[in-house]
């Protein structure tokens, strides 16, 4: 085989990978659209919702939680256990072994909290909490000093973490400390590209990586002129971008070239439409 026989054959073989990695990913941000589906519990576990939602209620029963043994119940899951050994056992015919494992599942999967004292089912079901997952859907990465969450939801910043506090206490949401800041994600939504996204909020980022896309030895007091900011300021962004590998940077000539890597731009827009790198 010759060398430039070779040298496609690494390329080929480089480009499949790439294409590979994208579907997986593309996969991952399609599972988005279905946060937690109620569907898809079995019959078993519906049924212990469906007790567990009066259940959770009872405020005389403290509200800690510990499904490890039946011995070891705290009292407001040993009266859920109860409960379901009751109305259950002879109507379905569920075995107290099933009914405990079940209970233990559930709260492990965070379709029971009980220091909530309610059910994922109801949390997906409240139009309060509907509203905050999909905006947080369509802002993925968004945070607590966004003007979006007055403007789009109505609220101020404090209800609007509360909402989330309780989104993440079942797992529907995620945050991602960023510096001093907390991000907030869907849970499935790709780790892959949460810094991407966090990173290009920043307006100055995409402006700087377009300008090197067009121009990769274009000077650095050039791009701080066009985008009317302190030559300091996009020398802080272009390391950030170094230490991402959204650019690489190599010597030629005596000039500095930074290259952009296309390739993970490439990816990121095969999943987002913003902002927009590459034509497809």
């Amino acid at each position: 085989m010759s060398l430039q026989e070779r040298r496609d054959k690494e390329k080929s073989e480089i480009e499949e990978k790439s294409i590979d990695k994208v579907q997986i990913i593309k996969k991952k941000v399609d599972k988005i659209e279905k946060i937690s589906d109620f569907e898809e519990l079995s019959q078993i576990e519906k049924d212990v919702l469906k007790i567990a939602k009066k259940t959770l209620k009872l405020k005389k029963f403290d509200s800690k939680i510990s499904v490890e043994r039946v011995e070891t119940l705290p009292p407001l899951v040993e009266k859920l256990y109860a409960d379901c050994i009751a109305k259950l056992s002879y109507s379905r015919g569920y075995s107290k072994e099933e009914l405990f494992l079940v209970i233990r599942s559930l709260e492990e999967k965070k379709w029971i909290v009980t220091n909530e004292r309610r059910t994922k089912e109801e949390i997906l079901n409240n139009p309060k909490y509907q509203k905050i997952i999909k905006f947080i859907k369509s802002n993925p990465g968004i945070h607590g000093r966004s003007k979006k969450i007055e403007s789009e939801l109505k609220i101020t910043r404090n209800p609007f973490i509360k909402y989330l506090i309780v989104l993440e206490k079942f797992e529907i949401v995620r945050s991602k400390k960023f510096g001093k800041t907390l991000y907030f994600f869907l849970k499935d939504f790709p780790e892959e590209y949460e810094v991407l996204v966090i990173l290009f909020q920043n307006n100055l980022i995409p402006a700087i990586l377009k300008a090197f896309i067009q121009e990769p030895s274009k000077k650095i007091t050039a791009i701080a002129n066009d985008l009317e900011v302190f030559h300091g300021t996009i020398q802080y962004h272009i390391k950030r971008l170094l230490n991402f590998d959204l650019l690489k940077s190599v010597e030629e000539k005596g000039k500095n070239i930074y290259n952009v890597n296309l390739n993970l731009l490439k990816q990121y827009n095969q999943n987002f439409q913003e902002p927009k790198f590459i034509e497809a």
